[in-house]
């Protein structure tokens, strides 16, 4: 019968460990604005990946056209917007002096 509260004694001693050595979790990274090259084709409403390089780190994202434009393997983008439930970004290509 007690063995069933040992798992939540548990998560307790663990969530006051993280609260005496001060972890608060991760800074939010705010990916609005910033560029990034496609690692997938779309189109359209179709879903594909980015990836965004913040302070050398890469973060793979999921993306959206903003406008249905087609973006291929590769363009370069920037994140414009994300959609209403923060999962997936809204991306448009961007325009820089090597692609025009």
């Amino acid at each position: 019968m007690y063995l069933c509260f040992l798992p939540v004694l548990q998560r307790i001693r663990w969530f006051a460990f993280f609260e005496k050595i001060g972890y608060k979790g991760e800074e939010e990274i705010d990916f609005l604005g910033r560029s990034g090259k496609m690692l997938s084709n779309i189109r359209e409403e179709k879903i594909g990946y980015a990836e965004v390089i913040v302070d050398k780190n890469p973060f793979k994202l999921y993306v959206k056209s903003i406008d249905g434009e087609q973006l291929k393997y590769g363009d370069p983008v920037i994140i414009a917007d994300e959609t209403g439930d923060k999962k997936t970004f809204l991306v448009s290509k961007e325009l820089t002096l090597d692609n025009l």
